[in-house]
């Protein structure tokens, strides 16, 4: 068995617990309606829609964040180590981490729904979540029962696809930059798509598929890893208190505007 390589952080399963709690509550608080209870949200309503919707958005945002953080930071430690990034290894880690418990599940599910329920999943919606695409049929509203969530999934092994070959190609200095360009150009896109294209489906599937996040985790492991005058700036005592603040107002679901 090909072992995934031992990194502990300091720090990181905080952060983990608190995505985790946003998602726990954001779940919870959409899950009252189906006791009956369709007039009370633990964080109130903008819109005729439950706010809490907004913490579990936030810390599935974290959560991605994370994950290209962390597999970012193994890569280069790789790197670091051999000089070389054996991509064979790293597809074969990432399919025996992933796919054994996203395909039990998905029999399951699959099962439950067939034997349960009056639906049958057509061939075409399963194609999707047999080959880890479950972000599509999320996107287009199609989503299989009790399986909304593998669209996160989804997204992740799509960009674990392409991100080893660039360890390949670019050095570090230029790799840096590029993700810099990168993210603010996706951040500038996100929001231009949402001012002037409100939930079109392009819009929708650009936000859904979150490799913006993910690239912004890989910059802040660049940064721990070979930029440490930067990295001074990060654990600057006003920095982090900043940083807690917004975690804060995200957790409260706090508006400022």
């Amino acid at each position: 068995m090909i072992k995934e390589p031992v990194v502990y952080l300091k720090g990181l399963n905080g952060i983990r617990a608190i995505a985790a709690i946003g998602v726990l509550f954001s779940h919870i608080n959409l899950s009252l309606k189906h006791f009956g209870v369709n007039n009370y949200s633990l964080f109130g309503f903008k819109n005729s829609n439950a706010r809490g919707w907004n913490l579990g958005e936030q810390g599935v945002t974290m959560f991605f964040v994370l994950s290209g953080f962390l597999i970012t930071f193994l890569l280069f430690k790789e790197k670091e180590k051999t000089n070389q990034v054996d991509i064979k290894k790293f597809y074969k880690r990432r399919i025996l981490r992933i796919w054994p418990l996203y395909y039990f599940y998905l029999g399951i599910s699959i099962a439950s729904i067939i034997l349960f329920s009056d639906q049958i999943p057509s061939v075409g919606i399963l194609g999707f979540y047999v080959f880890i695409l479950a972000n599509i049929p999320f996107i287009i509203e199609k989503a299989l029962p009790a399986c909304d969530h593998l669209w996160s999934i989804a997204v992740e092994e799509q960009f674990y696809l392409f991100w080893p070959h660039l360890f390949k190609k670019l050095n570090i200095d230029t790799f840096f930059k590029y993700l810099l360009v990168i993210f603010f150009i996706s951040v500038v896109i996100r929001l231009l798509l949402w001012m002037f294209f409100p939930f079109r489906l392009f819009t929708v599937f650009f936000t859904v598929n979150r490799f913006d996040c993910m690239i912004f985790g890989a910059i802040c492991a660049i940064i721990v890893i070979y930029k440490p005058y930067l990295r001074l700036c990060i654990e600057n005592l006003f920095v982090q208190l900043f940083a807690w603040i917004i975690v804060v107002i995200h957790f409260i679901n706090f508006e400022i505007v």
